[in-house]
């Protein structure tokens, strides 16, 4: 009998371990998703966030209004070097637009614009070239183009396919963002926080939000959108989240 009892009390106090063990188990795990959670939300005291949200553009990013606007401020600014070979030029006026593909054969391109004066190339040209995205429009805002070395300084050379993949990758990832949004009549303008919206004494702190579908409301709150690059300053396909 005596036995059988501390058999039972065993067998409790192992019952009882084993639950307290699943317990801190899956708190552990709730731990790390809701830490892994927190890291998706890119921090914005990073001031160099361009390479970071480069690294994750194909997925949905979440992100604040504050950094997504300080990522598109830079990204646009910065100067990219590459080489590809000339598939097409199409002059129209005092422009020059020159599709720049990987190989000869290449059946996809980047399109690159440039002042005609400052076109001396022809199609089927190994060309080195310098110039800025156009997150708008996915092209390039080309200042120099030739067959010869280009010397610039503060530029960043990048492989054509991998400027290629950035630009596409630009235009079809969708950011999860937060903010303050503000109806201005009948625009909707996303600001990073309430007092950065009545701080505000400029025209570029803000995007502004093109809806998905009809969106008819009167007021401003926080919210969450996911939303696609139309330009610097401007989502369009948004949807709250």
């Amino acid at each position: 009998m005596i036995w059988n009892k501390y058999k039972v009390y065993i067998i409790f106090t192992i019952l009882v371990i084993i639950m307290i063990s699943g317990v801190v188990f899956w708190n552990n795990i709730i731990d790390k998703k809701d830490n892994n959670e927190v890291k998706d939300t890119i921090d914005v005291s990073d001031a160099n966030n361009v390479p970071y949200v480069d690294a994750k553009l194909g997925s949905d990013v979440r992100i604040t209004q504050g950094y997504l606007l300080n990522y598109v401020t830079k990204k646009s600014s910065i100067w990219y070097m590459s080489t590809g070979y000339v598939k097409k030029i199409t002059k129209k006026d005092k422009e020059a637009t020159i599709n720049l593909s990987e190989t000869k054969d290449s059946e996809t391109y980047i399109q690159g614009t440039i002042e005609i004066d400052k076109c001396n190339i022809k199609t089927g040209d190994l060309v080195n070239f310098v110039g800025t995205i156009d997150i708008e429009s996915g092209t390039i805002n080309l200042s120099k183009i030739s067959k010869e070395t280009i010397n610039y300084q503060n530029m960043e050379e990048i492989d054509f396919n991998s400027l290629e993949d950035n630009l596409n990758l630009i235009k079809s990832t969708y950011f999860i963002i937060s903010g303050y949004m503000v109806t201005d009549d009948k625009e909707y303008k996303l600001y990073d926080t309430k007092e950065a919206w009545q701080n505000d004494n400029s025209d570029l702190n803000y995007f502004t939000i093109e809806w998905k579908e009809t969106f008819n409301y009167t007021g401003n709150q926080d919210i969450k959108i996911k939303c696609l690059l139309s330009n610097t300053h401007k989502l369009k396909e948004c949807e709250m989240q």
